[in-house]
């Protein structure tokens, strides 16, 4: 994830035509585009690695539902908070190690509760929070990136 999402609008950048898609479209809809497209990717590396990953490690997964969940909460919080990340840092000169400096803080909270829910999930303890706050942390960061998205995206 943090080798491609920055590259999310680097693209347009590069190519000079962020300035038809900041004309052509609002700037929400164009978030929710790219987000979409950022968590189906996300997705689908998670359907091929976590069975992959169960499976040489031979981990037993004592609740596959609440594995899932979690691996989804965890996705969609990346795909989102990177998005906004990726659009911020397209606008800066020299991109290079940005992306990373800027996301760690941000999505170090969702990868603890990402890997606390996980772990609920291969022992077979109760849920617990972790996966509450996990989707809680996903529609605050929803929320927040579609406020400050048009403000980002239209300088």
């Amino acid at each position: 994830a943090a080798a491609g999402m920055p590259r999310t609008f680097l693209r347009e950048e590069e190519t000079r035509s962020a300035d038809q898609l900041r004309l052509s479209t609002c700037a929400s809809s164009l978030f929710c585009g790219k987000a979409l497209y950022n968590l189906t990717l996300l997705l689908a590396v998670q359907a091929l690695v976590a069975p992959l990953f169960v499976g040489l490690l031979r981990l037993p997964v004592a609740d596959p539902g609440l594995f899932a969940a979690a691996l989804l909460a965890g996705g969609v919080g990346l795909a989102v908070a990177s998005t906004l990340i990726a659009a911020i840092v397209a606008q800066a000169r020299s991109s290079g190690p940005l992306f990373s400096v800027l996301a760690f803080p941000i999505l170090l909270p969702l990868l603890k509760l990402s890997i606390d829910a996980t772990t609920a999930a291969t022992l077979g303890e109760p849920i617990g929070v972790s996966l509450q706050l996990a989707l809680l942390y996903d529609g605050m960061v929803t929320t927040a990136a579609l406020m400050l998205f048009p403000v980002v995206w239209n300088p």
